[in-house]
């Protein structure tokens, strides 16, 4: 029997008749060539993300991640739990301290192992969907990329949480075009498992996952019946109606997986905020007071995939001088690297769009969902806009710079300016002190030279690093049950941390214990060492330094990145400070 074919219609070859629009293209077999040139992709990056990796001290977030794992104590179930942030990382990082110590280097060398996961991991997804040159433009964009080495470099989560969207997201894109194999649903259901124990912000891809289902599923029931054989045509809705309930099952045994510890995260972050009220909330009580929720956190989450967080505006000046100053300072930066991403970005979505419709407006959905759903949060006081909540959409966005690089000339020059960004980004992240982490470090150093029995020692600041790493011995918390500080007890005393925290998650509103407790301890004479570091957290208005300078003489103040100690001697009631 021979098939009719319309006039103009050319009938298409049987390998690509077959294959559903997306599915993947032929690619060359893994020759040893290959995958020495794979290896050559990883060494580079594993280079970049080495080095460096112990330079900096200890932040805010990775003294957390240290406190969450129980370096020096027995790491329980419920201890997982509590920690919203990933239990995975916990987990890993508490075992492997005990195998390779608690170095700066060795608490971050997990997140270097993830990272470089990640790469081969982008580059068989890539390969598998839109062939060979879309998946090494794509794995080398990713090793180089300022955003992904500042992740890779830090003892947090957020490595692991960018390789399982990857996985998660190849695992998606298989089932769709493949259909719901029980091996696909399977990979599909530890990769999201692993992701959402990464950090709960799994969710936002979840939702850009639903999203494209519902659209193709409503695109597939319009498709005509005698199109369903040409290339481009879509699934028919019988196989949606196979592989939606399936999908849906398996995020249903996702989430009972889940259960106990969204239980916590629902208790401790979600009732205590705004998001299941219809009030507003007073900027006074926003994580962040009027950053928490700003809109230009959407453009600057772009900026910061493009060129991480060393080019440009670094985040202190940010915080400090507020974000449309610090544009101002910047501007001819801003706008460079505006101009090539923007372009790079524009053409890849139009290109894609336009030579795979289905993957095109899934790049869409990725990189949007995720964002308008941190946006939303942010409104609502649970989290405050910042570019590594949305990490699970930075995959989609190195795919859609690698489609605008991957044909035209203009192209081409285009992506040649991103790598010279890129390169010219790194180097200011691992030279350059203004993009640099507060130096816990240092401050501790001179701080344990310089304090001498008698005096008085005050944190006006977030100084976790100093009480959980630089400072345990003698400054240390000790956890619940847990074994006290190794070291003996001070000479000098420890006069507490005054923090004022706005939000729902108050760690203490304590500004209260300046009259109660400092104020009488500052006796006539005595030296108070006082931290401060990351200060508009803290005391935003200066109120509480304002008042201790005027009632001490300022004998000293030492700077280091992001952090300052004052050394001040009290003047006697009758007395007038200097007020310097």
């Amino acid at each position: 029997m021979h098939e009719t074919i319309a006039p103009g219609r050319s009938v298409p070859p049987p390998s690509q008749a077959t294959r559903p629009e997306g599915s993947g293209v032929p690619s060359a077999p893994l020759t040893g060539r290959v995958w020495a040139a794979l290896a050559a992709l990883l060494a580079l990056a594993a280079g970049l993300r080495l080095i460096g990796l112990g330079r900096q001290s200890l932040w805010i977030d990775e003294a957390f991640s240290l406190n969450y794992a129980k370096p020096h104590d027995t790491l329980r179930a419920i201890d997982l739990l509590d920690n919203l942030h990933g239990p995975l990382h916990t987990f890993v990082l508490h075992h492997w301290i005990g195998i390779a110590g608690a170095s700066e280097a060795m608490l971050r060398l997990p997140s270097v192992v993830a990272a470089l996961l990640a790469i081969p991991a982008l580059w068989f997804f890539a390969r598998q969907a839109w062939g060979a040159r879309i998946a090494w433009i794509s794995a080398a964009l990713l090793a180089i990329s300022p955003f992904h080495v500042w992740y890779a470099q830090e003892a947090r989560n957020y490595a692991f949480l960018i390789l399982f969207a990857i996985l998660a997201e190849w695992a998606f894109h298989r089932l769709i075009h493949r259909g719901a194999r029980p091996a696909l649903l399977a990979g599909y259901g530890l990769a999201l498992l692993g992701g959402f124990l990464s950090n709960l912000s799994m969710a936002f891809l979840l939702c850009a996952q639903a999203a494209r289902l519902l659209a193709d599923r409503i695109v597939a029931a319009r498709a005509r019946p005698r199109d369903k054989a040409l290339p481009g045509a879509r699934a028919a809705p019988g196989a949606w109606g196979r592989l939606v309930p399936r999908v849906v099952l398996v995020w249903a045994l996702v989430a009972a997986c889940l259960s106990p510890w969204a239980v916590r995260f629902y208790d401790n972050q979600i009732r205590p905020s705004a998001l299941l009220t219809t009030a507003e909330v007073p900027t006074e009580e926003k994580l962040r007071q009027e950053t928490t929720d700003s809109v230009l956190g959407l453009p600057y989450t772009f900026y910061a995939f493009a060129t991480g967080y060393s080019f440009g505006p670094s985040r202190r000046e940010m915080w400090i001088e507020g974000p449309t100053q610090a544009a101002r300072r910047h501007a001819v930066e801003i706008a460079i690297a505006t101009l090539v991403f923007g372009f790079l970005w524009l053409n890849g979505f139009a290109r894609c769009l336009r030579e795979r419709p289905r993957d095109g407006w899934w790049l869409l959905l990725a990189h949007l969902v995720p964002l308008a759903l941190l946006l939303f949060i942010a409104s609502r006081n649970v989290k405050v806009i910042n570019p590594r909540y949305v990490s699970v959409a930075f995959p989609a966005f190195v795919v859609t710079i690698a489609w605008g690089v991957s044909r035209a000339k203009a192209a081409r020059l285009a992506g040649i300016a991103a790598l010279v960004l890129s390169l010219v980004s790194l180097g200011r992240a691992y030279a350059l002190e203004t993009y640099h982490k507060e130096d816990y470090r240092s401050a501790a150093a001179w701080l344990t030279g310089e304090l001498r029995p008698g005096d008085a020692f005050l944190s006006l600041a977030v100084d976790r690093p100093l009480r959980a790493y630089y400072l345990r011995d003698v400054l240390g918390d000790p956890p619940p049950g847990g074994p006290p500080p190794a070291g003996p007890p001070p000479e000098w005393e420890d006069l507490g941390t005054l923090i004022d925290y706005h939000g729902p998650f108050v760690i203490g509103r304590r500004k209260g214990r300046y009259a109660e407790i400092v104020l009488p301890s500052w006796t006539p004479g005595r030296r108070l060492f006082v931290l401060l570091a990351r200060e508009w957290t803290p005391d935003p208005d200066g109120a509480v330094e304002a008042d201790l300078r005027r009632r001490g003489r300022l004998i000293e103040e030492r700077r280091w990145t992001g952090v300052r100690v004052l050394v001040l001697v009290r003047e006697p009631e009758d007395g007038a400070g200097s007020g310097r």
